[in-house]
């Protein structure tokens, strides 16, 4: 049996499958080992949380959290047919602290997009 974190408004109504459970500061990610990415994202919508306090800090990087047979690194999309690093959780929804908005740069956040 899975252990949630107590007191996850993001987590209430249960959760999808996943090969592992992510939960960062403000925002809960369900790893795929398979594809090296998130297969869901769940955030709580906060007004106070989108409150421009700190800029985009730009800091793409390795989520140490996932094992590193699985993890996704920055050469996985270095040269990758015109894909970019697609946010699941929005940078621009963290920006009431430095932290959280650091957090949406995590390569476990992030898809390939055109």
């Amino acid at each position: 049996m899975i252990e949630i974190p107590s007191l996850r408004p993001e987590t209430r109504y249960g959760i999808p499958p996943a090969d592992q459970l992510l939960f960062n500061r403000q925002y809960s990610i369900g790893y795929s080992f398979l594809f090296r990415q998130a297969k869901w994202a769940m955030e709580v919508i906060d007004p106070d949380n989108s409150a421009v306090g700190v800029d985009r800090i730009d800091v793409f990087r390795e989520d140490l959290g996932v094992p590193e047979p699985f993890r996704a690194a920055l050469v996985d999309y270095k040269g990758a047919a015109g894909f970019d690093r697609g946010h699941l959780v929005s940078s621009a929804d963290r920006r009431s602290n430095q932290i959280r908005n650091s957090e949406t740069f995590l390569l476990s956040n992030m898809s390939p997009q055109r």
